[in-house]
């Protein structure tokens, strides 16, 4: 997924994490509520309800779900293929995003 942002760099901005998974429910296919990964920015000031799901959050660029989807600025952006969180997360996975923002465009 890709979004243009506010900020010009003049070089390449990188942002990471890693999780490991501690514990996963049982897998039960009929559900989208699956692992999720990305990067979310605080709203200057506001103070709103923290959303139910983190692909609703209005400053994001969030992968995840069953059938898994790119979810940009709260919307859905494009479906991701090449990952299954519902199978291929499981107790011990180590999971890591990374975020590339150069010349006004951010990629996850």
């Amino acid at each position: 997924a890709s979004i243009q942002t506010s900020a010009q760099p003049q070089h390449e901005l990188r942002y990471y994490f890693e999780v490991t998974v501690l514990e996963a429910a049982q897998r039960c296919t009929g559900t989208t509520r699956t692992m999720s990964l990305g990067f979310a920015w605080w709203l200057d000031g506001a103070h709103a309800r923290v959303p139910e799901m983190a692909r609703q959050l209005p400053r994001s660029m969030v992968i995840g779900g069953d059938l898994p989807r790119a979810y940009v600025a709260g919307r859905e952006h494009s479906k991701v293929s090449g990952w299954r969180p519902l199978f291929e997360v499981s107790a011990g996975t180590l999971l890591g995003a990374l975020l590339q923002v150069q010349a006004n465009k951010a990629k996850l």
